[in-house]
């Protein structure tokens, strides 16, 4: 089954799971009860109808379980829906097995605890009054035993009344305790979420400074060229020596600075959003045409296009492409020459995945834990600074989406960014580094 990507939708999966999970549980209570109540305490109960209503529920938790394979969520009114027929089913049992004086009946506050947890507003009061309606109708079970409460005009006493009442009464004041409790929670999961959030931010601020020493690192070999060359340059001019040899110097000096630039060029777009980008619309061929071009041995890529959604992205262009050549650069390290590289681009309505598939050794366990890591590599040095899976991560985060890695020793390696259509931080408009 596929999650849902968006929070309430994952909730109200979560809720239909447990649900189902919940019924299977009362359809085998309700079984056992029903056998031991007719056969082992002599009680009299109509076994058909009984029957009827277990199978009932049977019919609907399979038609429940069916729909929650679908990718789609469950919606608030399916999730209402099945607790009303839930309240149904209870009131029915009951109906045939003593009605209002069944101990079972107190069941009716564990359905309205329930619906105080997964449900809102209208449909909690929804609930909440049928609830009221079908604990009622028990009394017109014509199995209830209530002689001893009845006026002789056959009129319910004041204490049937009562019974209702304090049920609705205890029925109301656990929905409100309940909902309350459940928002206070979800409130306190939000601030615990952007206190959490915060420190992420402050962490990736720290790694940028370690990515900038280890910038500064990569630097210091051409710098200690340039500085031996210039040296060297000076001496030519103060004792005249051949010009060929001057001008040699010249063009190595002129390397080794195009090589410094490539390095900070480099900072600029792992650091995620280079100086001077701008979001801009981009259509997804151009996209990964550009992606392609980064890319060293993309002859090695096989580029494969499913669904029918979002065709462009709205995303500063540099370190988006940068972030995803890395990560088709490292699956093409990781293969054997021989062996294929593919791109996937799913396109869906809201969000495209960009999913890059390698054929080889995969990763185990622990290396996996610790792939998205600040300057974590297992090649050998030099090869490396261990930062693409991370800049990655990164540049998938700030844009409102998200990278996750699948890999087992021996069955290669997945790299799945999901990025949203418009980027989710407008804000990013006037970035700079």
């Amino acid at each position: 089954m596929l999650l849902p990507t968006t929070e309430p939708d994952l909730r109200r999966a979560i809720q239909a799971q447990w649900m189902i999970r919940l019924r299977w549980a009362a359809i085998g209570a309700q079984s056992v009860t029903g056998f031991v109540a007719a056969q082992w305490l002599d009680l009299r109960v109509e076994t058909l109808t009984f029957a009827l209503v277990v199978l009932s529920e049977v019919l609907f938790n399979l038609i429940a379980t069916l729909l929650a394979r679908r990718p789609e969520a469950p919606t608030e009114r399916w999730i209402e829906f099945s607790l009303l027929f839930d309240l149904a089913a209870l009131t029915s049992l009951l109906f045939v097995a003593g009605g209002v004086m069944n101990p079972f009946s107190q069941l009716y506050v564990a359905h309205v605890a329930l619906a105080a947890i997964v449900l809102r507003g209208r449909s909690l009061a929804r609930v909440l009054i049928a609830s009221y309606v079908m604990f009622g109708i028990l009394y017109l079970s014509p199995s209830t035993f209530t002689e001893p409460y009845r006026h002789p005009d056959h009129v319910f006493s004041a204490h049937l009344w009562g019974i209702w009442l304090a049920y609705v009464v205890a029925a109301t004041v656990m929905a409100a305790f309940v909902s309350r409790l459940v928002d206070e929670l979800r409130e306190r999961e939000l601030k615990t979420r952007r206190a959490l959030e915060l420190t992420q931010r402050s962490t990736r601020l720290a790694s940028l400074a370690a990515l900038a020493a280890g910038a500064a690192h990569e630097m210091s070999t051409p710098l200690s060229t340039i500085a031996v060359v210039a040296g060297e340059l000076e001496e030519a001019a103060r004792f005249g020596t051949d010009l060929e040899c001057v001008a040699e110097d010249a063009r190595l000096v002129r390397q080794e600075v195009d090589r410094c630039r490539r390095i900070l060029d480099r900072m600029a777009a792992d650091s995620g959003f280079a100086r001077g980008d701008r979001l801009g619309e981009t259509p997804l061929e151009v996209l990964v045409d550009e992606v392609l071009l980064r890319v060293r041995g993309a002859d090695q890529v096989d580029v494969r296009w499913t669904g029918e959604g979002a065709t462009a992205l709205r995303y500063p262009a540099g370190p988006l492409t940068h972030a995803i050549s890395a990560v088709i650069q490292n699956a093409i390290k990781a293969s054997a020459p021989d062996q294929r590289v593919e791109l996937e681009v799913e396109r869906g309505a809201r969000d495209v995945r960009l999913h890059v598939r390698d054929r080889g050794v995969g990763m185990p366990a622990d290396v996996l834990e610790r792939a998205t890591e600040p300057f974590f590599t297992t090649r050998e040095t030099g090869s490396g600074m261990g930062l693409g899976l991370f800049l990655a991560q990164n540049v998938a985060q700030t844009l409102g989406g998200e990278l996750h890695i699948a890999s087992a020793p021996g069955r290669g390696t997945t790299v799945t960014m999901t990025l949203p259509v418009v980027a989710a931080v407008d804000a990013l408009h006037d970035a700079e580094v």
